[in-house]
């Protein structure tokens, strides 16, 4: 897995590296040799963590596709809290920046 993750690195990276010009075999195995493994463990979870949310939500949107055709009633109340918390967040930015901007306006007032 290392050495798969490492080559996929590699073929992403330019061909010249720290400067100078290099192939890219010596390169690869360079890598290998100084990459530690919690670098590669870290980047397999952040894999499989994408992985799975993409697959959890496909099955959520397959879900919601089928109570939207068969309920539509339900379907609205089943949204309705999925979408609150963004709506709270929205309205928290929105209220933070015009407390920004009105806190600017009054201090440019003041000079």
């Amino acid at each position: 897995m290392k050495l798969i993750l490492l080559l996929a690195l590699a073929v992403l990276m330019p061909p010249t590296y720290a400067g100078r010009a290099r192939p890219r075999l010596p390169l690869i195995r360079e890598l290998v040799r100084k990459t530690p493994w919690q670098n590669i463990a870290a980047g397999g979870a952040a894999a499989g963590t994408v992985i799975v949310a993409s697959k959890v939500g496909n099955g959520m949107e397959n879900g919601l596709q089928t109570v939207a055709r068969k309920n539509p009633d339900a379907f609205a109340s089943c949204v309705t809290p999925l979408r609150l918390p963004f709506q709270v967040a929205f309205y928290i930015l929105i209220g933070s920046g015009v407390i920004l901007i009105v806190r600017l306006c009054f201090r440019r007032n003041k000079r």
